[in-house]
C-alpha cells in the first residue's frame, strides 16, 4: 500500500505471508538483459565510412559483424541489420524476411516502388515498409539510403514472415512508432516521405 501525505511517498513495509516469502521478484534489467547474462556477445564498435556513398556504381553494403558476433549473416546487431544502398543512376531490389523496414534517404532523390504505390524521396526523408516488404529503389542522379532490418532475430528465432497475416494496410511497430511521435511533437512533416507512407497504401 503506498500512502502520499502532503508531497511525500510513505511505503509499508511488505507482507511477511507465505506467499510472499516464496516468491521471487526479478526487476527488468536482471530478468531480460541477454548480454548481462552471456546469451550474446558484446556489440563491437566498427566505423563504417558514408565515402561509400561517393564511390561509383549502384551496390548494397550490408553493416556486417555477424563474424564478431558468432551468428548467421549479415547482422549489425544480435537483432538488427544495417545496410547502405548507392544509387548511381539506376535501381535496385530490396528484400528482407522481415517485420518491417525503415529507409533513411541520406543523399540524393530518387523513387521506391513498394506496395503498389510510387514514392518519390530525397535528403532527409524516412519512410518504412510492412513485413516481408519487396521495394524497388531507383535514382536518376547519385543517391544514397540507409536501410535497417530485424530479420537477424527471425533468423534467432528460427521464424519467417507470415505474410498471408499481413497486408500493405497492417500498420508495423515502427509504422506506428513515427506516427505517435508525430503527434506528440505536433509537426506533420516531422518525416515527410514517411507521413505520407503513413497515409497512404501502407497503413
Amino acid at each position: 500500500m503506498v500512502l502520499l501525505l502532503e508531497g511525500t511517498m510513505t511505503i509499508t513495509p511488505r507482507a511477511t505471508t507465505a506467499t510472499s516469502s516464496q516468491a521471487q521478484f526479478f526487476d527488468y534489467a536482471s530478468a531480460a538483459n541477454p548480454l548481462q547474462q552471456g546469451l550474446i556477445s558484446t556489440i563491437p564498435y566498427r566505423s563504417f565510412s558514408a565515402s561509400f556513398f561517393d564511390q561509383a556504381g549502384t551496390a548494397l553494403q550490408p553493416l556486417d559483424l555477424s563474424a564478431d558476433l558468432h551468428c548467421e549473416g549479415p547482422a549489425t546487431g544480435p537483432s538488427l541489420c544495417g545496410n547502405f544502398i548507392r544509387l548511381d543512376h539506376g535501381s535496385l531490389r530490396t528484400h528482407a524476411d522481415a517485420t518491417s523496414q525503415l529507409f533513411f534517404v541520406a543523399r540524393g532523390h530518387g523513387q521506391t516502388e513498394a506496395c503498389g504505390q510510387v514514392f518519390h524521396w530525397s535528403e532527409g526523408d524516412t519512410f518504412v515498409l510492412p513485413a516481408g516488404g519487396e521495394a524497388i529503389h531507383s535514382s536518376d542522379t547519385h543517391a544514397g539510403l540507409y536501410w535497417v532490418h530485424d530479420a537477424p532475430l527471425l533468423r534467432y528465432q528460427n521464424r519467417r514472415v507470415p505474410l498471408t497475416l499481413y497486408s500493405p494496410r497492417t500498420p508495423s511497430f515502427l509504422q506506428i512508432c513515427l506516427k505517435n511521435l508525430a503527434q506528440l511533437f505536433e509537426y506533420d512533416s516531422i518525416v515527410p516521405l514517411c507521413m505520407r507512407t503513413l497515409r497512404g497504401v501502407c497503413v
